[in-house]
């Protein structure tokens, strides 16, 4: 599989190590992996060593005019099968990119990411991990789910995705959004929970 990652590596190496051992880790598994990133940025050198094409190539703002002809460039001759961004100056940006599929390898707790949503509502797959909210909105019809931390499972989940069903998964996704996470379905629910706390009292 071939992969265009955008994300920021101007960061201390143990909140970016994570993320950037995973990329190195589908290398070794024999994907191609490039990341447009700071060029300057400390990993680059380590993402180098281990076969990872990099690009020097980060936006200054949200919406980065420069950032975006290049990474539309490298996605027109590159013939890379999933592009995503990490953070919220790259998503935008790659955003412009069509896309099948989206991965979010959290590895925190947090609140449904607001990216699986906007990815879901344009009939696009995820594959996620079980931390946070992520598994309310991504069920084994709608992409894949793997236990927070396993590389191995991750990669192995996306060459499934990739291979197989993307157009199915995509359907169902855009299908789960618009049946389970409507307007009406989004206010019952918050009617309900208003209801239980105030039972609790």
């Amino acid at each position: 599989m071939k992969i265009l990652v955008a994300s920021s590596y101007h960061h201390a190496w143990n909140s970016v190590r994570p993320e950037a051992e995973m990329l190195i880790q589908m290398v070794k598994q024999g994907h191609q992996v490039t990341i447009a990133t700071q060029g300057d940025a400390d990993y680059v050198a380590r993402f180098r060593d281990h076969g990872v094409k990099v690009i020097d190539c980060y936006p200054t703002k949200k919406i980065c005019p420069k950032t975006i002809r290049t990474l539309h460039h490298e996605l027109k001759t590159g013939g890379y099968d999933i592009c995503y961004g990490f953070n919220s100056k790259t998503i935008p940006n790659a955003a412009f990119a069509c896309i099948g599929t989206q991965v979010q390898p959290s590895i925190s707790e947090d609140s449904p990411p607001r990216t699986i949503i906007e990815v879901m509502a344009n009939g696009t797959t995820s594959v996620i991990t079980t931390t946070g909210a992520s598994p309310e909105l991504v069920d084994d019809k709608a992409g894949y789910i793997v236990p927070v931390g396993d590389v191995a499972a991750f990669a192995e989940a996306m060459n499934k995705l990739i291979k197989n069903k993307i157009q199915q998964f995509s359907l169902a996704a855009k299908e789960k959004l618009d049946h389970e996470f409507n307007a009406t379905e989004t206010v019952r629910n918050h009617i309900a929970y208003f209801n239980r706390i105030l039972q609790q009292k």
